[in-house]
């Protein structure tokens, strides 16, 4: 009980007291339509859905904002947001870092028709409504939550990218920081890894807990430094040296 009071209460660390309550009822399921709030990290507000997860998502977004990069990045840093859902990270990347350039992928086109929405406000963001994998293509997915598709399970199907045909279409030689919750299809990438070569960071959300090791090891043979966020324990942070 005293726990449950205590993330009430830490909402309004970034929702203002006057929409808390309107905040927890979509968080609990409840209410009709779509809100607007005004999240204290943000130039502009964001839409939540209601009967959706939406308002969990933002709260583990802005709750403990550990998309963020743990160390500075350079000025005009290209951000790539891989598994942006309805974009809540990537306006938060835009806001701390106005003069970056990111690029956020969802695959499911409901949530990617929110994202767009949600981003529309920041010049700096592109919408890639496609899913990261190691080759460009198709894949299927479902499942129902809108925050935890299960890839390859399902009878959606969604365009695929590869972070290399992604950032040669925009010219862009490497990504400086990059976000990756993608629901299971980081294993993908990890069996073919010759993508990390054009990252400079990241932070990866691995899906499975027989992944965490090999994931790591992966990533300190291609030459990154990895520690593992004590506030989430499926989540591996990777700089280079």
């Amino acid at each position: 009980m005293i726990e449950r009071l205590k993330r009430a209460v830490s909402v309004l660390g970034y929702i203002p007291a006057a929409q808390w309550l309107r905040f927890m009822r979509f968080k609990r399921g409840q209410g009709h339509g779509e809100a607007e709030f005004q999240v204290r990290h943000l130039s502009h507000p964001v839409i939540a859905r209601a009967g959706t997860t939406d308002a969990i998502a933002m709260e583990y977004v802005f709750g403990s904002r550990s998309h963020l990069p743990h160390a500075p990045l350079p000025k005009g840093a290209v951000i790539l947001d891989l598994g942006a859902n309805v974009g809540y990270a990537a306006a938060d990347f835009a806001n701390s870092f106005p003069d970056a350039r990111v690029i956020a992928l969802e695959l499911d086109s409901a949530n990617a028709a929110l994202a767009r929405r949600n981003l529309a406000a920041y010049p700096n963001v592109e919408l890639v409504e496609a899913g990261i994998w190691s080759e460009d293509g198709e894949m299927t997915y479902g499942g129902q939550r809108a925050d935890g598709f299960a890839i390859g399970k399902g009878e959606k199907t969604a365009r695929t990218i590869s972070l290399a045909t992604l950032l040669d279409e925009r010219g862009i030689a490497a990504a400086d920081y990059v976000k990756m919750d993608i629901e299971g299809a980081e294993w993908e990438l990890f069996r073919h890894p010759d993508w990390l070569a054009r990252v400079n960071a990241l932070s990866v959300e691995v899906h499975d807990t027989d992944w965490m090791d090999p994931v790591e090891e992966i990533l300190q043979q291609k030459g990154f430094v990895t520690s593992r966020q004590a506030d989430h324990w499926s989540a591996i942070y990777a700089s280079r040296p």
